[in-house]
């Protein structure tokens, strides 16, 4: 928390300095609203740990496009991604229900968290966000995959603890809680779902979050697209 709030402060004070130009003013905004968001992301870790521990995390169950959830987490994401000098892409795998029984928020917040990662981890090349369906199991899946460090098995193994990154390096680099995904496994499951990761270290990294769907009448399978 000190890390972003302490650069919010040094450049809002220094849209005071006379010596500044309007170059330096932008750039001082958008350091302050970047900061900004990431702290707001912290905040928000922070007091969703709790609520999930005490199993008292609302998860509302109503009918969701996955489309329109797709569409959602790429008007949020494709300007960072542009912003770093990365491509995002979409894709879509028909046939996918038109829609399905979720909680439309926490989707979105795995989603947001997956890309957010995908885009912290990578320095270069694409981001991707998969949406896919699989009838036999009614399973739709999406998947965030990247180019960007990667981490071996161990590594792996403790990013889904609660404060936990790959490493101590990866803390010190990047920052954040250590709290996003395990917050993140933590909603997929109560969803119905869980995430898993594959990757590879110094080419890049997948995570894929599986839901058993539901319709209105748990008899048929939704509409399809």
């Amino acid at each position: 928390i000190r890390t972003p709030l302490t650069s919010i402060i040094g450049f809002s004070n220094s849209l005071f300095d006379p010596t500044q130009t309007d170059k330096d003013h932008n750039a001082a905004a958008l350091t302050i609203i970047r900061s900004s968001e990431h702290l707001n992301d912290l905040i928000n870790d922070i007091l969703d740990m709790p609520k999930i521990e005490a199993g008292q995390l609302n998860i509302e169950m109503l009918p969701v496009s996955p489309l329109s959830i797709v569409d959602d987490v790429k008007s949020v994401i494709a300007q960072r991604a542009t912003d770093k000098g990365l491509t995002f892409n979409i894709e879509i795998e028909y046939p996918l229900p038109e829609f399905i029984l979720s909680d439309s928020t926490r989707l979105k917040q795995i989603l947001l968290n997956l890309c957010s990662n995908a885009i912290k981890f990578t320095h270069t090349g694409t981001i991707t966000l998969r949406a896919t369906f699989n009838i036999k199991y009614r399973q739709i899946a999406f998947s965030v995959s990247d180019t960007g460090i990667g981490m071996d098995r161990n590594e792996i193994n403790h990013i889904f603890k609660p404060f936990s990154q790959a490493d101590s390096s990866t803390t010190r680099r990047f920052g954040g809680t250590g709290l996003g995904l395990w917050i993140s496994r933590q909603l997929a499951q109560r969803l119905g779902g869980d995430i898993t990761c594959r990757s590879k270290k110094n080419i890049g990294s997948d995570f894929e979050l599986r839901i058993i769907i539901n319709s209105t009448d748990q008899r048929q399978l939704p509409s399809l697209i």
